[in-house]
């Protein structure tokens, strides 16, 4: 078993991955067969229901398929890009991505549509392998379209990574903060001195839900064990860093591929991994934050294409 000093390593604790495709249906299917674009999700959770957004760059929106799938979902730009949202109610498809991500462990690193099909790239602790094959099994049993590209075990964080990146140029930024030490108190930090977490998801009333690794086993009921051999847990708490950066993010149509963070020994880590072209715009927003957050007294400390980091800097090991 994989440790380091702050425990089992990120790799270890999700230590499997699936990648499952599914149908569009509707006018949607019918639009995104006709374009040739992967279209980047990220998701956000209201209540039980998963929206997507979707995200197009306005040099798209002169093609006849995308301006009508602009107008079929009222799309919004910002910043040149198309935000359409797309709930459950809309579409019935989401929900197999939505009941995968409701698994305690499970974790979506991306999802694209293309073709007619989203492509959804999950891992999870293997600890919860029954609950995913319950809900893979019941989905392709009613929909024949339905597919799993992969289940097998994790090969690392990177090469999962890397695998997106082969479509998609993507880069790596990391932020260090020195919280105020009120926010290390255990009513804001209960975790304890030393974890590492990994953003499932962000719900519009800035909860943020995360899969941790800690150092020493924990007792706190609102806290549910995942693995309590490896220390993880679920949990969900909030942090006006990550909530600032999550609306901004979202509003300025920035997709981001892995969220990881750390607190070791008083220092607050996070490291991003954003698709190449938009570096600029998401150091914008950091900076932003930077003089909005004075308290916190966060720097850039690494910053890097992805092929060109290792599993250290992005906080898996």
């Amino acid at each position: 078993m994989l440790t380091t000093d702050q425990g089992i390593a990120m790799t270890e604790a999700l230590d499997k991955q699936m990648i499952m495709t599914g149908p569009v249906h509707g006018q949607f299917r019918e639009i995104s067969m006709k374009l040739n674009y992967k279209i980047m999700c990220s998701q956000v959770f209201n209540s039980d229901q998963m929206e997507l957004v979707y995200y197009i760059p306005e040099s798209l929106e002169n093609k006849r398929e995308v301006l009508m799938l602009i107008q079929m979902l009222k799309g919004e730009k910002v910043s040149g890009i198309w935000n359409i949202r797309f709930g459950e109610e809309e579409n019935s498809d989401l929900k197999i991505i939505s009941d995968f991500i409701k698994v305690p462990s499970a974790v979506l690193d991306t999802i694209f549509v293309y073709h007619g099909n989203y492509f959804a790239y999950m891992r999870f602790n293997n600890s919860d392998l029954e609950k995913v094959s319950k809900i893979m099994l019941e989905n392709v049993a009613l929909d024949e379209e339905y597919s799993v590209e992969s289940l097998d075990e994790t090969k690392g964080t990177l090469n999962n990574i890397m695998n997106i990146s082969e479509e998609i140029p993507l880069f790596v930024i990391n932020v260090i903060s020195n919280p105020p030490p009120e926010e290390l108190e255990p009513h804001n930090n209960p975790m304890g001195k030393s974890w590492k977490r990994i953003i499932k998801s962000l719900s519009p009333d800035d909860l943020i839900s995360a899969v941790y690794v800690t150092d020493e086993s924990i007792s706190i009921p609102e806290f549910p064990i995942i693995n309590e051999e490896m220390h993880m847990y679920l949990g969900s708490v909030r942090n006006p860093l990550l909530v600032y950066l999550n609306r901004e993010f979202n509003e300025k149509g920035i997709v981001t591929f892995s969220r990881i963070q750390s607190i070791n020994n008083g220092l607050f880590t996070m490291s991003f991994i954003i698709s190449a072209d938009q570096v600029s715009q998401a150091i914008r927003i950091m900076g932003k934050m930077f003089s909005l957050f004075p308290e916190w007294n966060c720097r850039i400390s690494f910053a890097s294409r992805l092929e060109d980091a290792t599993e250290e800097d992005l906080l898996v090991v």
